[in-house]
């Protein structure tokens, strides 16, 4: 093997490297996409919990 044809197949196995990169990359952005869409449902439902105490509070006194 040349050194042209070396440094081609080095060349393919880097591309092939960074594509999977950015594969992972994607999933992972992907995963915290859905873990914040989570985050602020639970944010949404505290806050509902927060009015409800302070209306409860307030009847109350």
């Amino acid at each position: 093997m040349n050194k042209r044809d070396y440094y081609l197949k080095l060349i393919k196995k880097i591309e092939g490297r960074i594509e999977f990169c950015e594969e992972e990359v994607q999933c992972i952005e992907n995963s915290i996409k859905k873990e914040q869409q989570y985050l602020n449902k639970l944010e949404d439902e505290l806050n509902t919990l927060e009015a409800v105490k302070e209306d409860i509070f307030n009847k109350l006194l």
